[in-house]
């Protein structure tokens, strides 16, 4: 996992939540905790979202549920790790908050449809939002995101995104 920051009793706490709200029994306690179910990697994940409760907790989730996952505050950082450098990072699927700082979300989705990255490395991009109305769902999707959720998203509404990912 990629952290911005955090200190190693804020990741061992959260660990141990993630590992209980899933229901498992971590392995340990230590700031390298394990959950014992965990699942061998199926992927990377992005995750984009200015705050940095929804990034981590997300981040930290995916991770027990057996993801690589990389965080990013801002839709340039990502916009960067997915097309810069010899050999750019590929991402199964990204989670991208809408209403981001600078550019916004729909502004990343749309770049990277239309101008940034090749097709064979398009992750499937899943809008995650405050707002859930038809009109809502229509802008993102406009904007070239295949999913649009509304946060808090739940574990099976994630399992669910995740499947698709690995179809």
């Amino acid at each position: 996992m990629l952290y911005d920051h955090g200190h190693a009793g804020e990741i061992q706490a959260g660990v141990a939540m993630v590992c209980l709200a899933m229901g498992v029994m971590p392995r340990t306690f230590s700031r390298d905790a394990e959950c014992a179910t965990m699942p061998d990697n199926k992927g990377t994940v992005m995750v984009v979202d200015d705050n940095r409760d929804v990034r981590d907790s997300m981040l930290l989730l995916l991770e027990v549920m057996g993801w690589s996952a990389h965080g990013f505050a801002t839709a340039e950082a990502a916009l960067k790790a997915l097309v810069d450098g010899n050999e750019p990072a590929h991402y199964a699927i990204a989670f991208v908050d809408v209403s981001l700082p600078g550019m916004s979300g729909l502004e990343l989705a749309t770049c990277i449809r239309e101008k940034a990255v090749e097709s064979a490395r398009r992750p499937i991009l899943v809008a995650m939002t405050g707002w859930g109305s038809a009109d809502d769902r229509a802008e993102a999707l406009a904007a070239g995101f295949d999913e649009h959720v509304v946060k808090p998203l739940d574990v099976p509404g994630l399992e669910r995104l995740l499947t698709m990912a690995l179809s």
